[in-house]
C-alpha cells in the first residue's frame, strides 16, 4: 500500500498539522511530529536542500517539487518526493509527500 504524507508548515518551519499516513512512512506518532522542525528527521546531507525548498516555495509563489531523505524511527533511510505548496492566504506551506524508496533501491541494483 502507498501512503502519502500530507502536513502543514508554519513559516519557522515548524509542522502545524499531519495526517495519518505521515504516521505510517515516518514510525512516528502524529502528535511526536507536530510542532518539531522540518528539518528535525532530514538526513544531514539533505538538510540544505531541504531548507532551501521550504524557503524557495515561498519565493516563487508555486509549487515547488524536490527529494530527500529522512530517517525513520528505526533510523532507516526513507527516500521522499515531496511537493511544497506556498498559501498566500494563511503564509503557510502545504506539503505532500510520497515514499520512493523502493523506485530508489531499484535504481540502485539496475545500475
Amino acid at each position: 500500500m502507498t501512503y502519502t504524507s500530507f502536513q502543514i508548515i508554519n513559516l519557522e518551519g515548524r509542522i502545524l498539522f499531519c495526517n495519518k499516513s505521515s504516521e505510517f512512512i515516518l514510525g512516528f506518532p502524529a502528535n511526536t511530529i507536530i510542532g518539531t522542525s522540518i528539518l528535525d528527521k532530514v538526513v544531514e546531507e539533505d538538510k540544505s536542500s531541504t531548507q532551501e525548498a521550504f524557503i524557495s516555495v515561498r519565493q516563487l509563489g508555486k509549487i515547488y517539487n524536490f527529494e530527500n531523505r529522512i530517517l525513520s524511527k528505526d533510523n532507516t533511510e526513507i527516500y521522499l518526493c515531496w511537493s511544497f505548496i506556498w498559501d498566500e492566504q494563511t503564509k503557510d506551506t502545504i506539503v505532500i509527500g510520497r515514499n520512493i524508496s523502493e523506485l530508489k533501491n531499484n535504481e540502485r541494483i539496475s545500475f
